[in-house]
C-alpha cells in the first residue's frame, strides 16, 4: 500500500501548511497583540498613578 501512504501523506502536508500553520501563526498573532496591549496598558496605568502623586 506504498500509494496509499502516499495520498494519506500528501493530504495531511497539504492541511498541515496551510490549515495548521495559518491557524498558529494567527494565535501567535493574537497572543503578540495582547501581551503588547497588556505591557501599554501597565505603563499607562503606571505612569497616571506616578501623576496622581
Amino acid at each position: 500500500m506504498p500509494f496509499l501512504k502516499f495520498v494519506v501523506v500528501t493530504i495531511f502536508d497539504i492541511l498541515n501548511r496551510s490549515y495548521v500553520g495559518q491557524f498558529f501563526e494567527a494565535v501567535k498573532y493574537n497572543l503578540f497583540v495582547l501581551f503588547c496591549f497588556q505591557a501599554w496598558k501597565y505603563s499607562t496605568n503606571n505612569r497616571f498613578l506616578i501623576d496622581d502623586h
